[in-house]
């Protein structure tokens, strides 16, 4: 079996693959100054990616991951496992084991849809996350050791952006901001039976100091983990130009199984990905009954 060991962040991680360089194709609504590689509709890999890492305010570190799912029309599914692992062992679970396609928005990939939190003494040690497709293995490494590394958390005043607070309200639970995410449920549905979600997304009090509160969010839900295909029917427009919008759609599963659906949510109409800041991630864990 090959390996290979991207040592790349999200700014070059586009340009690394395991197929020959020869075949390039630029991508249809992507920025210039980008070029992907090897994309095409069906038979390429997925790419983990480090983002980069952030300080808590408990001193504990959080490593950011994402992918780059190197079709267009492909999704691939990697259940936890040999072909799908991180580590160490004691960070493993929380990756995605779903990969929907190149995005159709011109954002390309997927960005840090979920984080590592590391102690404070964690040191030069690496975690690692490999996926495993078709007998080869694509592994990334994370750590804290390169200050290139670091990224913002919760703002960036310099673009006047800041991390949204989502609170999920169907079904109730917590409310929280930032990559680290929230995490609501368990709760039930069954297959074939529409899941009601809705969520509210508000301007944190007391960032950056502004007179006013969102002109817009923008929210993203995918599935995370679980076994069947989810299909997702918004109830509502994804944007909204309320200070304050409850953001609802319709999960339906074709499978029973546990699962974990996955909300990014940030201000605006424009992706805050490049920048690596500021949104918040959200999940919601569901076990789904016959």
């Amino acid at each position: 079996m090959s390996k290979v060991t991207l040592l790349i962040t999200s700014c070059v991680a586009m340009l690394v693959v395991s197929i020959p360089v020869g075949a390039q194709n630029p991508v249809k609504g992507a920025a210039r100054t980008e070029m992907v590689r090897n994309i095409r509709p069906f038979g390429q890999p997925v790419v983990p990616i480090f983002e980069g890492w952030y300080p808590k305010e408990d001193g504990s570190y959080d490593l950011c991951y994402g992918f780059h799912n190197l079709n267009t029309k492909q999704t691939i599914d990697l259940p936890l496992g040999p072909d799908n692992y991180i580590e160490p062992a004691r960070f493993d679970g929380v990756q995605p084991t779903h990969f929907d396609p190149v995005p159709m928005t011109g954002d390309l990939r997927y960005f840090c849809v979920f984080t590592v939190n590391v102690p404070a003494d964690f040191g030069d040690q690496d975690v690692t996350w490999t996926l495993r497709i078709d007998g080869q293995e694509y592994s990334v490494p994370g750590h804290t050791t390169h200050l290139e590394y670091r990224i913002r958390a919760l703002e960036l005043p310099s673009i006047e952006a800041v991390a949204p607070l989502v609170k999920f309200i169907e079904p109730k639970g917590p409310q929280g901001s930032g990559r680290s995410g929230v995490r609501a449920g368990p709760v039930r549905a069954r297959v074939g039976s529409p899941l009601p979600l809705k969520i509210e997304v508000t301007e944190p009090e007391g960032m950056m100091d502004r007179d006013s509160g969102f002109e817009a969010v923008t929210a993203r839900w995918a599935k995370h983990q679980g076994p069947g295909e989810v299909v997702f029917q918004h109830t509502d427009d994804a944007t909204s130009v309320r200070q304050e919008v409850g953001l609802s759609t319709m999960a339906t599963f074709s499978e029973p199984g546990d699962y974990v659906l996955r909300i990014q949510a940030f201000e605006g109409l424009r992706q805050r990905w490049q920048v690596h800041c500021c949104w918040t991630n959200a999940f919601l864990e569901v076990t789904v009954t016959p």
